[in-house]
């Protein structure tokens, strides 16, 4: 809601009292609401109009400001005489908004809208306001047919960066010089549109005041006769006329200020929301950085001449907030594509949001440098396997062409639960394997990817000679992948670990010895320390199943005729004893053939080791 105030100069006011006094009040103000509104209630014709010149001819003074944290709009008319006849008189029509009231609109839209009364009230007493309807007379489209040539598009860019300089710099004013009220009006409409949302919302203005010097404001407009008086007193105070053409000399504007005068040239509305919107996202929301990076952004969009540095920027806003930038940037008619249709800024470090973007920045004209750069910092989490796939399938050939690329698959192999069981043999990772060999033969992710694959292929396997195929290429892959081979093996063992004693004596009698010595020191390791060393009282259960199930296998492997003399050796010691080799009694209590190979353990010199 909003409450209203009116003040003019009346014989007899609410008190009783006469002069200039608030007359008429909403009821319920905010206590203070009043005094804060007193200093903003002043009007002094301009010293270029006489007294008696028709009212129409003095300006209106339309000024937005804040006071206690809300939202202040005033209206001042001059009313020329009082009530005694005396000439100043003027009638303001004041608004005080709660501070979300204007939210997603600029105050200027405000200018003539149908709230503001041209006279005091009959009575004491208005109505609260439930809304703030805009006026019509600054609606965008009407703006940038008014606009008109090439050297107010290039003032607008001018006028952008002078109000930001202003905001940036917390203190200072812009000052238009006009004979028309509505002029004035009409560039502060254009320029807060071309601003952020927050910051119009911080660009406090007035339209006509006496004093230029003196006001408050951010944007303050004067007449030609009052600015000339205020530049008599402060030779130095800036002004820009407005009246007989605007003067286009002197720098070029930023290029935020170059792409929203772009944007009003072409009455493109949704690229100035764009550019503000995208102004507001990443890294220094709102400032001079996060505001030309925007422009980056929409000048590649637009065809725009952009510098290497420039080019950088748009990239370094891709890959922070890609998901801020509008679906129709995707494809624009004037430029590359720049953007993509990604779920928004938070989700840029997750799902085929990376891949989106990362497809966006290989389209960008960037500097190998500066692409490096981009790509480092939106793959600077550890990408998954979908992400992988995603980039590899859409851009092979960049793949292997830019280092950040190559590495990917290479880290998200390394982030894959290696430990036997099965979640590495999902299809994605499986594909994301089988694509890398395709597509980047011979590099450090290829090498890397045929680990995955012969990892998956050993804790998949339903025989036991293709598990220690799996396992011989596990052990023979070279240093590049040494230390994902070496968590690939080891995870491999520990899952075939798991396999009944018949599949792990048929693995082990396979093997060549020096490899089947190797699984043989996993397993053993591998078991629960009771059950290795067979020292502690073990009535039964998974500890002395595990240590029977291996002393299994290791009597079948004999069977075969293959032998490892590191595990007879911890077979035999552990069927010597008298707990463990009770126990393998009854776990072979139905087996002979196996019996007859523990008695022969147990006879031999690994007998002689053992003991109770």
């Amino acid at each position: 809601m909003a409450w209203q105030l009116h003040y003019t100069s009346a014989e007899r006011g609410p008190t009783g009292r006469a002069g200039f006094q608030f007359v008429a009040q909403t009821p319920g103000l905010p206590a203070g609401a009043r005094a804060a509104v007193t200093p903003h209630l002043a009007y002094r014709p301009p010293p270029d109009v006489p007294d008696d010149a028709a009212l129409n001819r003095f300006p209106v003074a339309f000024l937005y400001d804040r006071v206690d944290g809300r939202p202040l709009l005033l209206c001042c008319r001059y009313l020329g005489r009082d009530y005694s006849g005396r000439h100043g008189n003027f009638f303001a029509h004041a608004v005080v908004a709660e501070p979300g009231e204007l939210e997603g609109v600029r105050p200027a839209e405000l200018w003539r809208a149908p709230l503001w009364a041209s006279r005091p009230a009959g009575g004491d007493l208005l109505p609260e306001l439930e809304e703030l309807p805009p006026g019509e007379a600054l609606e965008p489209e009407a703006l940038a047919a008014w606009l008109g040539d090439r050297d107010a598009h290039t003032a607008l860019g001018r006028l952008v960066d002078a109000a930001l300089d202003v905001l940036d710099r917390g203190h200072g004013r812009l000052v238009l010089v006009s004979g028309d009220g509505e002029a004035i009006a009409r560039w502060f409409a254009l320029i807060t549109y071309s601003l952020p949302m927050d910051l119009a919302a911080r660009l406090t203005f007035t339209t006509y005041s006496a004093d230029p010097d003196g006001a408050a404001q951010r944007l303050v407009g004067t007449t030609p006769g009052a600015w000339a008086a205020a530049h008599a007193a402060s030779p130095d105070l800036p002004g820009l006329h407005l009246d007989g053409g605007l003067a286009v000399d002197g720098p070029p504007a930023s290029l935020f200020g170059r792409v929203a005068a772009d944007c009003w040239r072409g009455a493109d509305l949704a690229a100035l929301d764009a550019l503000g919107e995208l102004a507001l996202v990443g890294p220094g929301e709102g400032g001079a950085e996060a505001r030309e990076r925007a422009a980056a952004v929409l000048a590649l969009h637009r065809g725009l001449p952009v510098t290497p540095a420039e080019r950088a920027a748009a990239a370094l806003l891709l890959t922070r907030a890609g998901g801020a930038v509008p679906r129709w940037l995707r494809n624009g008619p004037a430029g590359p594509r720049v953007a993509a249709p990604v779920p928004g800024p938070a989700a840029a470090r997750a799902g085929d949001s990376r891949a989106a973007v990362t497809g966006e920045l290989l389209r960008l004209p960037l500097s190998d440098g500066d692409l490096a750069s981009a790509l480092a910092e939106v793959w600077a989490a550890p990408p998954t396997a979908s992400e992988c796939l995603a980039v590899l399938d859409a851009h092979p050939a960049e793949c292997g062409a830019h280092p950040v690329l190559a590495a990917l698959p290479t880290r998200a192999f390394g982030r894959m639960p290696l430990d036997g069981g099965d979640g590495v043999t999902d299809i994605t990772a499986l594909r994301l394997a089988a694509r890398v060999r395709a597509v980047m033969p011979g590099c450090r992710s290829e090498r890397n990817a045929a680990v995955v694959q012969a990892y998956a292929d050993a804790v998949g396997a339903d025989r036991p000679a293709p598990a220690a195929a799996a396992l011989r290429a596990l052990a023979g892959t070279d240093d590049a992948s040494a230390r994902l081979a070496e968590r690939a093996f080891t995870g491999a063992v520990r899952g075939l670990g798991r396999r009944p004693p018949g599949f792990r004596a048929g693995l082990l009698a396979v093997l060549p010895p020096p490899l089947r010595a190797r699984v043989g020191e996993h397993w053993v390791a591998g078991l629960r320390d009771t059950a290795r060393t067979g020292r502690a009282a073990l009535p039964g259960g998974a500890a002395a199943a595990e240590r029977n199930a291996l002393v299994e296998a290791v009597l079948r492997m004999r069977l075969r005729n293959a032998r490892d003399p590191g595990l007879e050796r911890w077979a035999g010691a552990t069927a010597s004893r008298w707990l463990p080799g009770r126990q393998l009694d009854r776990h072979l209590s139905g087996l002979p053939e196996l019996r007859a190979e523990l008695d022969a353990l147990r006879a031999g010199p690994a007998a002689r080791t053992g003991g109770r």
